[in-house]
């Protein structure tokens, strides 16, 4: 009893934590979870046959009546909403997966708490430790709600740590709760973590440090005069009872039932607007009166069957006892009549327990579910990934390719710039090569012409002697085979290409090559030592020889060639 008590406790506050977030008919699930599981569960399957729920409301749905069935026992009908609730959380947006992201291990402790009910040991304690492992990787800003989860998962691996006897390890995690309640500063919170102290103590019959926590857990509840109020309905009180009542089972069980009695009669008044409570009182007071007090203890054991709001756990506590007091007075009928009831409710919950295979199962097939669907996404990953390797392959060719072209064009646009800028250079070097002979052969003429007038005799014709030397040199072939030798070393192959489609004169080819050089008639005139009509006639005949069409350009076509 001591034990069970403890853990539906704990189990109320983690649930009452895990219910927030919700509106409508989910307010209503999560109100009457504890207080009344059966009216609970009729809001819920108003809720879950209502069409207007958003997805969020639906998840949410599913997540708190799976927590009400579990309440009431039904485990296998439990789970099968509890693993619905867990697929609607998955399809969630990422921005509402954050608001209810305390819901999974939640879920995960409900279903460890089911297989310790079934006494699985093991897997409960599997499915509290990932649940442990989640809360505590939850992020600052749902702190408080982390706090009560890793104080709920914490409580149930010390109750099984108790149950397998290791009892530091079960101290070490009392120890760790307290430290964070105190941190809090909740004194309701504080009350929970003495209970557990002491519960630890009584059970190892360490009684000196049992009491200290019942005298920390009295000085909480004395400490604030609103808590001793009838009607006072809050955590602390019921914590403080809750305290109490384990305190007094204790007794019950070590045969110290005027103790028992004493400490009941003084809590009742403070539990009669706490339901669960007073009637835990009662049925405590009423397994110590059936030794000795048989008609009070009918007498409260019907009182309890008439509180609505108890589950069938605590109404088959009541008819078990209430069959044993009518065996002791060997009244069949009552008794016939007990049994019946005692089927009833043992009806609904066999029809749960004796499915314990099946709820394994259930869990077993979601988690291969869940691991399907994690291999699928995984596949789907991964193609995602080698499809996309492939695309960025391709585009890096296509972009190689671009690039190789794009450098291949880039080359050939600067072997054209190259290949210009050594024409030109090429060119330059030509002029000045022409200008540096053309200043030479000046040089030369002019130096010849020198020495004539130094060796001039006295009396000799100066001037026209002068002026028959220089119309010799300009009309000397030797001049002009000069000048057609380094025009030809300058424009290879022009000439070689106008005699092939032409047959020109020599004064042809020389009028040609000034055209080449781009020299005017004026200037021809002078080179040639002729009058500017006589260019004009050269050019014109020329222009007949090459049989240029009327109005075409003889300088334009010369420079073409």
């Amino acid at each position: 009893m001591i034990k069970f008590r403890l853990y539906l406790v704990f189990q109320f506050f983690i649930l009452l934590v895990g219910a927030q977030n919700n509106k409508s008919l989910n307010d209503s699930i999560s109100k009457y979870l504890y207080l009344n599981p059966q009216k609970s569960l009729e809001f819920g399957l108003e809720a879950l046959s209502t069409d207007n729920l958003s997805n969020s409301e639906l998840y949410r749905t599913h997540y708190l009546f799976g927590q009400n069935l579990f309440l009431l026992g039904l485990y296998e009908e439990s789970v099968k909403y509890l693993i619905q609730a867990q697929e609607l959380y998955s399809n969630l947006p990422k921005a509402e997966k954050k608001i209810f992201q305390v819901d999974h291990p939640w879920m995960l402790n409900t279903i460890g708490n089911i297989y310790y009910r079934k006494n699985k040991p093991n897997s409960a304690k599997d499915y509290y430790n990932q649940a442990l492992s989640i809360f505590l990787e939850l992020e600052e800003d749902v702190n408080n709600e982390k706090i009560y989860g890793l104080n709920g998962v914490e409580t149930n691996l010390a109750l099984l740590s108790m149950e397998e006897k290791e009892y530091e390890q079960a101290l070490k995690y009392f120890q760790t709760i307290l430290e964070r309640r105190e941190k809090s500063k909740k004194q309701s919170d504080i009350i929970l973590s003495y209970t557990q102290f002491m519960s630890f103590y009584l059970e190892l019959e360490q009684y000196e440090k049992a009491d200290e926590y019942l005298n920390k857990i009295s000085e909480l509840f004395n400490s604030d005069p609103k808590y001793q109020e009838l009607e006072n309905t809050s955590e602390l009180k019921k914590n403080y009872l809750t305290a109490m009542i384990v305190y007094a089972s204790h007794l019950a069980s070590k045969n110290n039932p005027d103790k028992v009695i004493q400490i009941i009669n003084e809590l009742k008044p403070l539990a009669k607007a706490l339901l669960t409570e007073y009637h835990d009182l009662n049925y405590l007071l009423a397994k110590t009166y059936n030794e000795n007090d048989i008609d009070g203890a009918n007498k409260l054991i019907n009182e309890n069957l008439n509180i609505e709001s108890i589950g069938i756990e605590r109404k088959l506590l009541n008819y078990n006892l209430l069959m044993d007091i009518y065996e002791k007075e060997i009244d069949f009928e009552s008794l016939s009549r007990i049994k019946d009831s005692i089927l009833l409710n043992q009806n609904k919950k066999i029809s749960a327990l004796s499915k314990v295979d099946n709820v394994e199962n259930l869990i077993t097939l979601a988690d291969k579910q869940r691991e399907i669907s994690d291999k699928e996404l995984r596949f789907n990953r991964t193609i995602l990934s080698f499809i996309g390797a492939i695309v960025l392959l391709i585009f890096g060719l296509m972009l190689l390719r671009f690039n190789l072209k794009f450098q291949q064009e880039k080359n050939k646009v600067l072997e054209l710039e190259k290949l210009q800028v050594v024409n030109e250079l090429n060119t330059k070097k030509r002029e000045l090569f022409s200008k540096t002979n053309y200043i030479l052969q000046r040089n030369d003429y002019l130096k010849s012409l020198l020495e004539q007038v130094n060796q001039t005799k006295p009396g000799e014709d100066l001037p026209n002697r002068i002026k028959r030397q220089i119309s010799k040199i300009i009309s000397s072939n030797v001049v002009h085979e000069e000048f057609d030798k380094k025009f030809v070393e300058v424009f290879p192959q022009f000439y070689k290409e106008l005699n092939s489609r032409y047959t020109l004169s020599k004064t042809d080819f020389r009028l040609v090559a000034y055209i080449k050089m781009n020299k005017s008639n004026n200037e021809i005139a002078q080179i040639s030592g002729i009058s500017l009509r006589t260019v004009q006639s050269q050019r014109y005949r020329l222009a007949k020889k090459l049989n240029l069409p009327k109005g075409q350009d003889l300088n334009t076509f010369i420079f073409s060639i």
